[in-house]
């Protein structure tokens, strides 16, 4: 029996082709969005739907960026979201558009988490808020960053958390590197 998923055949046709991971790569794909940071901030995030899945923070441009000496993330339990600027622009992917992909949900089934709640966290988190949502933290450190996107996949059947491990493993073997803000392993 192959257990090969339809995922899997594509980020293999994908490898193949060498095809940039975009916009139109990532809609093809199924995600939905794309809505602006500072469109969704500090809201209830009604659009975005009550499932499990994974979630993209996209840079719809190649403009220069700039890095903020100081975080605009909360902080939770006394630690400083803030990273060195050199850090930073060590871990900037050039000719990216992907800077984060998250999870939300599990298919545990007392995981309460889905994108709308976990892409609300996120988000809050960015606005300063107290909250612990660490990963992706390097994004509240971009001058501007109320432009970036915010793309989700909702998707029922696979492990969120693998999922996000494929687009990552996909991503990094294309550019050489994790996207930008995905820091942990």
């Amino acid at each position: 029996m192959n257990t090969t998923t339809l995922g899997e055949i594509r980020i293999k046709h994908i490898k193949k082709r060498g095809i940039r991971m975009n916009r139109d790569l990532l809609s093809a794909r199924g995600f939905e969005g794309f809505i602006p940071i500072h469109s969704i901030i500090n809201t209830p995030c009604k659009q975005i739907p009550n499932s499990r899945g994974i979630y993209v923070i996209y840079k719809d441009t190649f403009d220069k960026i700039k890095f903020l000496k100081e975080s605009k993330a909360g902080w939770f339990k006394n630690q400083d979201p803030t990273v060195d600027i050199e850090a930073l622009s060590n871990k900037w992917v050039d000719g990216s558009y992907v800077l984060y992909f998250g999870k939300a949900g599990s298919l545990n089934e007392s995981s309460s988490s889905n994108l709308r709640s976990r892409i609300k966290q996120y988000l809050d988190f960015g606005a300063g808020k107290p909250i612990g949502h660490r990963g992706g933290r390097y994004i509240w450190q971009i001058e501007g960053f109320e432009n970036l996107l915010v793309a989700w996949l909702v998707n029922e059947e696979l492990e969120p958390r693998q999922l996000e491990i494929e687009y990552i493993k996909e991503f990094t073997s294309h550019y050489g590197a994790k996207p930008f803000a995905n820091i942990n392993n």
